[in-house]
């Protein structure tokens, strides 16, 4: 596998994409100049994600360090062009596939196993994601309205219809993660490439965009025009996953909860 220094920089016409380690704490003074250098010779400032990053700016140092995104945040705020303002991944998941009364459900998947580690028995874990996703809901709606608390009773329902052994709470966690994998596929092409393209065609100067390194190719290849791939509908991308995990989505789908 290579291993690149990050952050990394890559140049197309008058774009530099820095690719970044969320992460990684800030390297060298040398490192460091290289960035601001690259930075702030821009005219205009992108990144992924939403502006309501810069509120927990300061939680992200706790957390996190002085990384490379905490200082071109601290430094430009609210003059970047945050990418994912206003996307919809209710709208964009239905676009694509996911039924749309299913949708809460498969954002849950993806994060309420984060609530499971604490319980020591199949009882403790439906008994901790009953709590947990109850108040994780009344929280995280506030900013995602997807977790209604009718998407917390559905996804309950598959917890006490599906969840039998602990290895049943591990395929949630997977199902979880392939859709977290199934968005990914959709937010690099319809949220970061089409929009950030969108922004470049209709502002002059130097624009750069701050990116988890994970990223930097796709967009780097679809700004060139070269030939990327769009996303999977659901019903392709599920074709592709293990046969457990078909089986698991048949369930819920077509059984419990039937169009």
């Amino acid at each position: 596998m290579e291993v690149r220094t990050l952050p990394r920089y890559v140049h197309i016409d008058d774009i530099v994409i820095v690719g970044t380690d969320h992460r990684a704490k800030v390297g060298s003074t040398k490192e460091k100049q290289k960035f601001w250098s690259e930075i702030r010779s821009a005219k205009h400032h992108f990144t992924e994600g939403y502006s309501r990053s810069l509120e927990v700016l300061n939680a992200h140092k706790r957390y996190a360090g002085i990384t490379y995104e905490y200082l071109f945040l601290n430094k430009y705020g609210n003059k970047i062009t945050f990418l994912e303002d206003n996307s919809r991944w209710s709208e964009l998941s239905v676009r694509y596939g996911i039924r749309e009364d299913l949708f809460g459900i498969y954002r849950l998947m993806a994060s309420g196993p984060n609530i499971l580690s604490a319980a020591d028995s199949i009882d403790g874990v439906v008994e901790s994601l009953r709590i947990g996703l109850t108040i994780f809901s009344k929280y995280d709606s506030i900013f995602v309205p997807e977790y209604s608390q009718s998407s917390v009773d559905k996804f309950l329902i598959v917890v006490d219809e599906l969840v039998a052994l602990p290895e049943d709470v591990v395929t949630i966690a997977n199902v979880g993660s392939e859709y977290v994998n199934f968005l990914r596929e959709i937010r690099d092409y319809e949220v970061i490439a089409l929009k950030f393209k969108k922004h470049t065609e209709e502002m002059e100067g130097k624009k750069a965009l701050v990116i988890g390194d994970g990223h930097v190719d796709y967009i780097a290849n679809y700004l060139r025009n070269e030939t990327v791939e769009k996303p999977k509908t659901w019903q392709d991308f599920v074709c592709r996953l293990d046969q457990n995990l078909r089986d698991f989505v048949y369930k819920v789908e077509n059984e419990l909860f039937s169009a």
